[in-house]
């Protein structure tokens, strides 16, 4: 669990941009979607039930209910037969290069903005009326109605901040090799190399190396030559197809 003042402490030398905001809704008879998030969002879920997964974290909406996930994360919906109606905020948080180091050294041990979360809001009411009113404000496209949005999208951040504050909600920190791991286990008789899989994953190849053999002691491309000899030795015991035909 992420500290929550230096989670806070980093938010508030963020400089924060609303890319943009959706509104989805699926009826009982059709199942849901799975794609990864192109930046930060916040889903809120205003009606109807769904089991949503966000990498390797499953949750069962039901209700109104607010989930965090990070940029370059999967985000699985699978609606229930009463359907699932929700909004879709996505946005991107930075600080500035030139800030000091002590900021720096937190932002890259514990960067805030990744951090996985959920929780059933205090006030779910006000909560969608603020919601709903940024949605349609950002359909209106003109450069007031995004400044509207943006003071809303503060708002509606201190408003999850004082409950985060309140409450032992649990902060999941994003675990990059856990998404490695899932996209090899997925690809993995696909032709890849470090720079696809970082490419598919959102990642620099670098960044993305580096975090994964901090956190399993080998490199990416070792990772997948070990899973491919494992999938291999499993076809070779329980078929009879040929060595041609594995490789």
């Amino acid at each position: 669990m992420l500290p929550k003042e230096e989670f806070l402490f980093l938010w508030n030398h963020a400089t924060i941009k609303v890319l943009d905001l959706r509104y989805e809704l699926f009826k009982p008879e059709e199942i849901g979607k799975s794609y990864k998030l192109p930046a930060n969002m916040f889903l809120y879920a205003t009606g109807g039930g769904a089991e949503v997964q966000i990498d390797l974290i499953n949750y069962t909406l039901e209700g109104f209910h607010l989930i965090h996930g990070g940029k370059g994360t999967t985000l699985q919906i699978m609606a229930t037969d009463k359907g699932f109606e929700y909004f879709l905020i996505f946005y991107r948080a930075s600080i500035p290069l030139t800030s000091n180091k002590m900021i720096a050294r937190a932002l890259q041990t514990n960067n805030p903005f990744n951090y996985q979360y959920s929780l059933v809001p205090n006030s779910p009411i006000t909560m969608f009326e603020k919601i709903y009113f940024m949605y349609k404000k950002w359909e209106n496209a003109n450069n007031l109605s995004k400044f509207t949005v943006k003071s809303l999208f503060y708002q509606l951040l201190n408003e999850i901040f004082m409950q985060l504050d309140q409450d032992s909600v649990d902060i999941q920190k994003l675990n990059v090799s856990s998404q490695i791991k899932a996209y090899l286990e997925q690809n993995y008789a696909q032709p890849l190399t470090l720079e696809s899989i970082a490419k598919a994953l959102r990642y620099s190849p670098s960044h993305l190396s580096i975090q994964f053999k901090q956190q399993l002691g080998c490199s990416p491309i070792e990772y997948l030559i070990q899973l491919r000899i494992e999938k291999a030795s499993i076809l070779l015991e329980k078929t009879n197809a040929s060595l041609r035909d594995i490789a």
